[in-house]
Parts: C-alpha cells; sequence; structure tokens
C-alpha cells in the first residue's frame, strides 16, 4: 500500500511536469533585437554645368582711327585783346593778349617760350615764359606788354612758341605765326582776311568701303576789320563748291564748315580759296581714308528635326490565358 502510494505521487508528478513544461516555454520573451538602420548614401547630386553661352563679338563695321598727336601742337582761339586793325595812337603802351589751346600730346609748362619771329617788335621783349602750365586741352591766355611807334602807319609782328629743347612751332596744323597787328595814327589798315585755321574731324579713318566715310572740314577765318568776304572751297578730287559771300562787322571771327565724302582708299585735301577782298589760297588741310573688305558672318544652319517615317509594321500582342 506504501509502495503503491509512492508510485502514485512520482506519476503524478511526472505528469505536471510535462503538462508545465510547454507553458513556461510559449511564456518566455526572446531578446528583442535593435535594428540597425544602415543610411542609404545620399545620392549627391552634381550639377551639370550649364554651357555658358559665349557671345561672339560681331565685327565692327566702321572705326575710327586718329593719327598720334604730335607732343608740340597749338590752335590759335581769339585775340582776346587788340583783333588785328585795332588803331593805336602814337608812342600809346598797350597790352596784347593771345588766347591759345594745347592740341598737342605734351603739357606745356614755364619751361615753353613765346618767341618773337618777324615783322615788328614794337617795344615787346624779344622772348618770354609761358605764364604756367597747360595741359593738352586746355587753353591759356599769353599777355605782352608793346608801344605802338611815334610814326604813323600800320605795324605787324609775328610770334611763335618754343619747347624746352628748342624746337620752334606755330599754331595750326600749318604752324604758322600768332600775330599783332595795329594802326597808327589816321591810316586804317585795308580789309583783308588775316587768318585762316583749318581742322577736321577726324585726321585717318578706316572703314569699309562702300559707304566709305563722311569728314565735317571745318575753317576758322579772321579779318582785320568790318566788310565782306568772297570764297569758295576746293577738294583734292577737283570738286569745288559755289562761291559764297561772309559778311564780318565787330566780330572778325567767324567758322565755316562743309563735308566731304570719301570711298576709296587714299588721302585727301581741303581749302578755302578767298576771292575778296583780295584773292588769297591759305594751306590746305590733309586727311585719309583707309578702306577694308566686309568679313562676312558665318550664320549657322539650324539641324534638322523632321521625324523619319518609321516602315516597321506595329504587332498588336496576343495575350494568352492560362487555363
Amino acid at each position: 500500500m506504501r509502495i503503491m502510494t509512492i508510485l502514485s505521487s512520482v506519476l503524478l508528478f511526472s505528469l505536471c511536469l510535462s503538462s508545465c513544461a510547454p507553458l513556461q516555454a510559449q511564456g518566455a520573451q526572446q531578446p528583442t533585437g535593435t535594428a540597425t538602420t544602415t543610411p542609404s548614401p545620399t545620392a549627391t547630386q552634381t550639377s551639370t554645368p550649364t554651357p555658358t553661352e559665349t557671345s561672339t563679338p560681331t565685327p565692327t563695321t566702321t572705326s575710327n582711327v586718329a593719327l598720334n598727336t604730335p607732343c608740340d601742337r597749338a590752335t590759335f582761339i581769339e585775340d582776346v585783346t587788340i583783333p588785328d586793325g585795332t588803331q593805336i595812337s602814337e608812342g600809346n603802351v598797350f597790352t596784347k593778349t593771345w588766347r591759345l589751346e594745347n592740341t598737342g600730346s605734351c603739357t606745356w609748362t614755364p619751361a615753353y617760350r613765346v618767341i618773337f619771329d618777324r615783322g615788328a617788335l614794337l617795344g615787346a621783349p624779344a622772348s618770354f615764359n609761358m605764364p604756367g602750365f597747360v595741359n593738352p586741352g586746355q587753353t591759356v591766355d599769353i599777355s605782352v606788354n608793346m608801344t605802338a611807334p611815334s610814326n604813323q602807319g600800320i605795324f605787324e609782328g609775328f610770334w611763335k612758341l618754343e619747347d624746352p629743347n628748342g624746337n620752334i612751332f606755330g599754331v595750326g596744323t600749318s604752324s604758322v605765326d600768332f600775330d599783332v597787328e595795329i594802326a597808327v595814327g589816321n591810316i586804317p589798315p585795308s580789309f583783308e582776311v588775316r587768318h585762316v585755321f583749318m581742322t577736321v574731324d577726324n585726321f585717318s579713318v578706316t572703314t569699309v568701303c562702300p559707304p566709305g566715310y563722311t569728314y565735317t572740314i571745318t575753317a576758322d577765318i579772321f579779318t582785320n576789320g568790318s566788310g565782306d568776304i568772297v570764297y569758295r572751297w576746293e577738294f583734292s578730287d577737283g570738286t569745288k563748291s559755289d562761291r559764297q559771300t561772309l559778311h564780318f562787322g565787330d566780330t572778325r571771327h567767324k567758322t565755316v564748315s562743309t563735308t566731304f565724302t570719301a570711298n576709296a582708299t587714299g588721302v585727301y585735301s581741303a581749302l578755302i580759296h578767298i576771292f575778296g577782298p583780295d584773292e588769297k589760297i591759305f594751306d590746305a588741310i590733309n586727311f585719309e581714308l583707309t578702306c577694308r573688305p566686309v568679313m562676312p558672318t558665318n550664320t549657322p544652319v539650324p539641324p534638322t528635326s523632321t521625324p523619319i517615317p518609321s516602315t516597321r509594321t506595329p504587332v498588336t500582342p496576343t495575350r494568352t490565358r492560362t487555363p
């Protein structure tokens, strides 16, 4: 009986173990794994550089090329005092003032000198220094004291400039003198054209021919009093303008201009021919034209974008049903 009780207890214990083990296994928690997310490599967008559109420079059809400007060049602007033909009493002292422009490439310094060239000195020093510094493009008033002679008559003196190296130059493209003219006593000077100074808008031009280039020529005309002058333009190709009359009153300086069209390579010139009150031909002004051909422009041909028709017959796919 005792043995049976022990066997029964062992059997019950075994059954308990066999029934409890699965329940423990089902209830046991598995360790939670930490998912390590490997970051996907971010695709770096490399921006393809947009090609910079380089604009092809359009060839210039007209370009003006001025000649090299000389170091020493002057232009006469006006008589500030004592214009040509002024009447002065015998023995009177007066101050003559010229206004000049520095049209060269060098600055005038006090080392530049105003020098007497010829004619009547009229009691002035034979030379004196430039009154100050005059940069290219600036004007200067040059004054000197003079004395009228004690005898009656028409007196004229001619002057020029001298640089520190001893180079002598005048005014205008022909480098002529600037002057003083007085009438002493009751002898007025006869009316005449005293000076003609010529200028041109471009001394040297390079351009396409045709059409060539139209030059503008200007003449500054100075007289010694009031009256009428008769003149005409004359050009190196043989053309001449009609005669024109120009009246001078109290103003003894007038400016006239004209145009001349050149359409072939060459050196040209223009001048003013004075017919009255007395005939004079002043120095001509020269200007140059160089012709060049037009460079052809390459026009890009756009690619043909017309689609080419296909010769293949489209195949309709057959759908096969699988039973």
